[in-house]
């Protein structure tokens, strides 16, 4: 298969799982169908995070044990099967199960499949195609969430969950007939057990977590922030957009710095301008001046999201890198349910965000410090 027929799978399977992300927009009308309390209904999507740390962690296993195109059905499979078991639940537990854990698991599948692919389907810029993957991955919660908002949700969730359901599916067969090649060699399977250093994979975990706590914690609370500052909902809305901007662009230039720029210089820059973002932001900053800071926290946190795993593979002998970065993974998973419960404690504590953005800033700043000194050795990987 060409390069872009690979692309174009890469590309529909990240959209279509990116929809995972676009929980909020059915977080309230799931509510009122359970009966449950909104930390009740929250947790689907703890549960969700949680399994799809999960399946990237097992994703290494699972590649060397079936083909891409087998493991490009079978998560969409389980997805979509995972979709249509929460679409017409009353009650938690089937939306656990079946949204949490089923499609949250195969979602964590499917992303570390579409990130092995990406670079295959451009191997003369792999750092681009990556950064384009990670990009897609987020405009398919920007999509959704319209689609969902569409379908009248706030009606009918079963609906809506089934018409995931079948994008999830469809866009599985479009990467079935495009992902060629065998499963990973034994011979891959032997060199990876030269597996990146304890040393690197702490320095890269924590880099990650610090970087993915404050882009994390900011995206849960910058519809809170703007209001904060007295923006209407019009603004709020706004916000989402600039920070959904952000994150894109973020992603594309991120993984197109991979490409060219050493690991560590990639990882130092994507946290600090997270830090610099979320210190202005603690600063209480005019409505414009504020969205222009949201962008930037997007920015970040996409770039963030895109050099990582092109780091780890840099860094990691030949074979070894969808181990090592489904340990490293684990940060981001952490981060999840971290940053932003971090930002709201914070914020009932004070009634402000700026002791939130703050911890934000230093975390991020001791991250890139990190990077740069830690990873000094790395700059000829």
């Amino acid at each position: 298969m060409t390069g872009y027929g690979r692309l174009l799978g890469v590309l529909g399977l990240a959209v279509a799982l990116g929809s995972l992300h676009a929980f909020s927009v059915i977080i309230v009308p799931l509510k009122s169908q359970t009966g449950a309390s909104l930390s009740s209904a929250s947790f689907v999507y703890s549960a969700a995070i949680v399994s799809l740390t999960a399946g990237v962690l097992a994703s290494d296993w699972v590649f060397r044990t079936m083909a891409p195109r087998v493991v490009a059905i079978g998560s969409a499979g389980l997805a979509a099967m995972g979709l249509l078991l929460a679409a017409p639940a009353t009650g938690l537990v089937p939306l656990i199960i079946g949204y949490g854990l089923l499609f949250g698991f195969a979602n964590g599948i499917g992303y570390s499949l579409f990130l092995s692919e990406a670079g295959k389907a451009m191997p003369e810029r792999p750092g681009f195609a990556v950064g384009l993957a990670t990009a897609a991955y987020a405009a398919g919660s920007m999509l959704f969430a319209w689609v969902l908002q569409r379908l009248r949700v706030g009606e009918d969730v079963s609906a809506g969950l089934m018409t995931v359901a079948l994008a999830v599916g469809l866009a599985g067969v479009l990467a079935f007939a495009v992902f060629d090649g065998p499963k990973r060699s034994a011979r891959l399977a032997r060199e990876a057990s030269e597996t990146l250093s304890a040393r690197r994979t702490v320095v890269l975990w924590l880099v990650y977590l610090a970087g993915a706590i404050s882009g994390l914690m900011v995206t849960a609370h910058a519809a809170g922030m703007v209001s904060l500052l007295g923006g209407s909902y019009a603004s709020e809305t706004l916000s989402v957009m600039a920070l959904a901007a952000g994150n894109a662009a973020g992603s594309i230039i991120g993984g197109r710095m991979t490409d060219t720029w050493p690991p560590r210089a990639c990882l130092a820059s994507a946290t600090a301008l997270a830090g610099l973002a979320s210190l202005g932001l603690a600063a209480s900053p005019p409505l414009l001046m504020a969205l222009a800071l949201l962008a930037l926290a997007g920015f970040a946190y996409g770039a963030l999201i895109s050099i990582v795993p092109r780091a780890v593979d840099r860094m990691s002998p030949p074979g070894a890198g969808m181990r090592a970065f489904g340990r490293i993974f684990t940060a981001w998973g952490m981060a999840g349910l971290i940053g932003p419960w971090l930002g709201g404690a914070l914020f009932d504590f004070s009634g402000l965000y700026a002791h939130a953005l703050l911890a934000a800033a230093v975390l991020s700043m001791a991250g890139a410090a990190i990077a740069w000194l830690a990873l000094a050795r790395s700059d000829a990987a």
